[in-house]
């Protein structure tokens, strides 16, 4: 849905599955805000008409003039401002270690730049699984939507929460993240985790090796042996 997450983030507003979605939820911020649906693309009205929110007390009347445009853009920044996507917090990949309430049972979500890159059920399986680290593909909205407000309460309470998983136990079986607690709290942290370095990605293709050269061209390129005679001079000994 999104590529290049991390470089366009500033300009990126909600997590909508369709575009009447989207188009709702501007629709709602127009309506909190005293925005002006023309402008906002929503409806279509001729020059100097006025839109339809402005004929119900519902516009302050950019559309007819009655308020600057540039108040008005600024109030759509404003209003835009509660949907703005949150950048990856992290300098790099985290493992959500989710125990249940008797940590008798314990995964890793393993997660980078909202992407889920797998889960483990140990500390020594989590490092192997760094190791091979998959690269990030894309930004999953999905992903978003499930940890956005649990990652920002996991920060505040310096990366350590307890959480009640009962409502969010189908959301997470549905975007493909097994939940060990079932109707149970949980002890969430936060791991930081660090990719291996100078190492390509599973998704890079492997650099073939070079050519041998031909002997040909190594004759070519490897130089002749100078004639010492070639630079005597007629009066020169023999």
């Amino acid at each position: 849905m999104v590529r290049n997450f991390q470089d366009r983030s500033e300009a990126l507003y909600g997590t909508f599955s369709s575009r009447t979605r989207a188009q709702s939820a501007l629709r709602t911020l127009a309506d909190e805000h005293r925005l002006c649906c023309a402008q906002l693309g929503l409806e279509t009205v001729g020059a100097g008409r006025p839109c339809f929110g402005y004929q119900v007390k519902r516009c302050d009347g950019v559309c007819v003039g009655d308020m600057p445009l540039a108040v008005h853009t600024e109030r759509v920044r404003q209003a835009l401002a509660t949907l703005r996507l949150e950048t990856w917090p992290y300098e790099g990949p985290i493992a959500v270690e989710e125990r249940s309430a008797d940590t008798s049972e314990v995964d890793y979500h393993v997660i980078d730049r909202w992407q889920y890159l797998g889960t483990v059920t140990s500390r020594d399986a989590l490092d192997a699984f760094v190791d091979t680290l998959p690269a990030v593909t894309g930004f999953d909205p999905d992903i978003y939507r499930l940890l956005g407000r649990r990652l920002a309460a996991l920060r505040q309470a310096s990366d350590t929460v307890v959480y009640d998983v009962t409502g969010a136990q189908s959301a997470a079986v549905e975007d493909g993240i097994p939940t060990s607690v079932r109707g149970k709290a949980a002890l969430l942290a936060v791991l930081p985790l660090s990719r291996p370095a100078f190492r390509l990605s599973p998704l890079d293709p492997p650099v073939p090796a070079p050519d041998k050269p031909s002997a040909a061209l190594l004759r070519r390129r490897r130089p002749r042996p100078e004639d010492p005679a070639q630079y005597r001079l007629p009066f020169d000994a023999q």
